[in-house]
């Protein structure tokens, strides 16, 4: 009995080296787990992109304009895909290098495929992102109800009498191609802007009044982060007919509308009207110039 008792605590002992034994066996030696991480890297996030090829002539470089309007920079593009309009699948990650054209995301391209072309309504108006043309104007601006995205109505003469520099642009929020891409600048040149931002203010027009309510326009403002003294409106067909004839941009139809911005600087009288896609740096720069300068 004696024996079997003072035996006990070293079987006790023993069992707990067990324990320990097996516990550590089931650690990864610090060699073996570095070699493991080697051979298996952290995966680099990588982005698909869908999207169409742009030629922007301001910069000589070719682009990538995705469905959202997103803008992206792929450096040099195969000479293959140069080719305004086609629709391409990026597979890319974002790079470091920030190229010399501010336009868009930097990304490297990883592997890039042609995308089996679909009818694209839009397809001519990607073409004009080859260039802009700017022009100066006198427009008149005829006086007439609409409304904002608030649902509360204004007067023209009452949006216009602004010390305030001015930017117009005609939209529509079930456009694709051409709307978000504008949006997306003007968004963009807000707040590159910074606190100059405070004495802009932004007026887009919808070419849709019948369909884009004051609440579809809420909620577009809201997708583009619209901020400070941007103005959505819509409002009566004649009303916003008569807008369309005073800026030059009635197409018709508004599939056919092209991308332009109509800038009046700050305490100017005349417009500058730039028909095209523009960057942020123009528009800017646009805004700082007076428009012969």
């Amino acid at each position: 009995m004696n024996l079997h008792l003072q035996m006990n605590p070293l079987t006790h002992i023993t069992g707990l080296l067990t324990v320990i034994t097996v516990t550590l066996g089931m650690i990864t030696p610090l060699s073996q787990a570095s070699t493991a991480e080697s051979d298996n890297p952290t995966p680099v996030h990588k982005l698909i992109i869908t999207g169409t090829v742009v030629q922007v002539a301001q910069g000589n470089f070719w682009g990538i304009v995705d469905d959202r309007g997103q803008r992206y920079h792929p450096g040099l593009l195969p000479k293959e895909f140069q080719q305004t309009d086609l629709k391409v699948q990026i597979e890319a990650r974002l790079s470091k290098k920030r190229p010399v054209q501010m336009w868009g995301k930097a990304i490297e391209i990883v592997r890039i495929e042609k995308q089996a072309l679909s009818p694209d309504p839009h397809a001519q108006h990607r073409s004009l992102a080859a260039g802009f043309t700017r022009s100066l104007h006198a427009y008149r601006v005829p006086e007439v109800e609409v409304i904002q995205m608030n649902g509360t109505g204004i007067n023209t003469r009452s949006l216009f009498n602004t010390n305030k520099a001015v930017i117009v642009s005609f939209i529509f929020t079930s456009c694709s191609a051409i709307c978000p891409i504008l949006t997306t600048t003007l968004a963009q040149t807000q707040e590159q802007l910074g606190p100059e931002a405070d004495n802009l203010r932004i007026v887009s027009i919808s070419i849709d009044p019948t369909y884009d309510s004051p609440q579809r326009l809420q909620d577009y403002a809201q997708r583009f982060k619209a901020q400070g003294d941007w103005r959505f409106l819509t409002g009566e067909p004649t009303a916003i007919l008569a807008l369309q004839q005073a800026f030059d941009v009635d197409r018709g139809d508004k599939n056919n509308h092209a991308p332009i911005a109509l800038i009046r600087p700050a305490g100017q009288s005349q417009w500058v009207r730039l028909e095209g896609f523009t960057s942020v740096e123009t528009l800017v720069k646009e805004l700082r110039t007076a428009p012969g300068g």
